[in-house]
């Protein structure tokens, strides 16, 4: 999705040991001040790829200046970080043919990510050896907002499992995101600090996190989910929030098996045994009685 083949003048560069390139493009009004996004290179199991690039400016295909005392190749960090301005393009060198690597972008509030569409980015990739492929990121300025709900149901026959308060954390890419959220009917309000808000939900509410910068990439984890007994079904706990749009994390906790309670209470084993041993007394009774008068049919 989006690739594209990178520029004569860029794959030819190094064209033995040349592997792949990002471009970041941005459409519609120029911003005031030119904005870094930030990127991760990341092997499949999301480790940090460290690699050398080459910086190049997109429309004239030649190296980018990077000012006094600053030379090329550029490095990623351990985690496969690497920033890029509208305009610019990445050039890896020195990963190995059939390597597998994935690419995405860290959102940046105030733009919109459209293309790709998908805030995973570009994953399940894989080095060519042959061509340079060449992967687009671009953005759009925006000042538009969306909302995040979170609902939460719980499918159980124990009626203390519907009052019961579940754990959950909503992580936005954004690590430098504050804000408050006001909830109606007396939820308390949702509270990010450095991207991250906490909170408990029970069965049947909800939390409506509104005015949260569109474009944004979130992650709405649940503590307790395929835990305790419960089976839980999960939609929408990764994505994007919408511009002027509703996007929902969805988690129904399913009862899979009785968990004996913790309080001292007989539990389900406590009532099975408790009925074994009247069943066993009952017999046993009966056993007697039995004897008892085939003695005296001997007597008579």
């Amino acid at each position: 999705q989006g690739v594209t083949t990178a520029p004569a003048n860029l794959a030819t560069f190094t064209n033995d040991i040349a592997s792949f390139a990002v471009s970041k493009k941005l459409e519609g009004e120029a911003p005031a001040e030119t904005p870094a996004f930030t990127y991760y290179l990341t092997n499949n199991d999301g480790s940090g790829i460290v690699a050398d690039y080459y910086l190049y400016d997109s429309a004239e295909g030649t190296m980018a200046d990077l000012g006094e005392g600053k030379e090329q190749p550029l490095t990623t960090d351990g985690s496969g970080k690497f920033t890029l301005q509208p305009g610019q393009t990445a050039v890896f060198v020195g990963v190995g043919p059939g390597t597998p690597y994935n690419i995405r972008e860290e959102s940046l509030k105030g733009y919109i990510q459209t293309l790709p569409t998908v805030p995973e980015g570009y994953t399940g990739k894989k080095v060519m050896g042959d061509t340079v492929e060449t992967w687009p990121f671009v953005n759009t300025p925006s000042e538009a907002t969306g909302t995040l709900m979170v609902t939460k149901t719980v499918d159980s026959k124990n009626p203390d499992d519907n009052s019961k308060e579940f754990k959950f954390t909503v992580r936005l890419d954004d690590l430098t995101y504050s804000g408050t959220f006001p909830q109606t009917g007396g939820h308390e309000p949702i509270v990010f600090e450095n991207g991250v808000a906490e909170f408990t939900l029970r069965h049947g509410q909800t939390v409506y996190i509104e005015g949260l910068p569109a474009g944004m990439n979130y992650q709405v984890v649940e503590e307790e989910a395929n835990r305790n007994g419960y089976t839980t079904a999960i939609s929408g706990d990764v994505g994007s929030i919408p511009a002027d749009g509703t996007v929902t994390a969805a988690f129904l906790n399913q009862v899979t098996q009785y968990i004996v309670p913790h309080t001292g209470g007989p539990g389900v084993h406590a009532a099975w045994a408790s009925l074994a041993a009247i069943a066993a007394g009952g017999a046993l009774l009966l056993a007697v009685r039995a004897k008892a008068r085939r003695k005296r049919g001997g007597r008579t």
